[in-house]
């Protein structure tokens, strides 16, 4: 692209130069639109935006409560050295990066049962048109039985 860029500039450089030499208001002119693209060609390239996928968990044992789904937010580490700083932020709220899943079991106790999720992260996949987004298959046991194993984005237990 700069490549293109570059030769569009020293074409439009040699006709306005050309024309330039008839008469002074083409100068000023010539050396604005000059300026314009080379400023333009030593610009730094766009960034897409980011996307951050998360897994939420919640467990309220008062209401017999126990929640685990995921999300995504776009833009919200700007730089990967940040993303420690990000992961100590969210863990008192129950959030936790999606791609730190696999190191993750979480555990509820409610009503005497003992609740542990977990999942497993498959990352993105290279096929597909959503081929490039994260994604996580989900299980939950209660008191050691596997009652839910699933990729969809969302599993609740209520035990009464």
């Amino acid at each position: 692209m700069r490549i293109l860029f570059m030769v569009v500039l020293v074409a439009v450089r040699f006709i306005l130069r050309s024309a330039a030499a008839a008469k002074p208001q083409r100068r000023s002119l010539s050396c604005i639109l000059q300026t314009a693209m080379l400023l333009g060609a030593l610009s730094t390239p766009s960034h897409a935006d980011q996307y951050w996928k998360f897994i939420a968990v919640n467990c309220v044992p008062e209401i017999g409560f126990f929640q685990m789904r995921t999300f995504a937010l776009y833009n919200v580490i700007d730089d990967p050295p940040h993303i420690e700083e990000m992961q100590k932020a969210l863990k008192p709220h129950g959030i936790y990066f999606l791609r730190d899943l696999n190191t993750q079991t979480f555990y509820c106790s409610i009503n005497g049962h003992l609740i542990e999720a977990g999942g497993a992260y498959q990352g993105g996949r290279n096929h597909g048109p959503c081929g490039a987004n994260d994604d996580a298959s989900l299980w939950l046991t209660i008191d050691g039985s596997r009652v839910v194993e699933t990729t969809v984005a969302m599993v609740v237990a209520q035990i009464v």
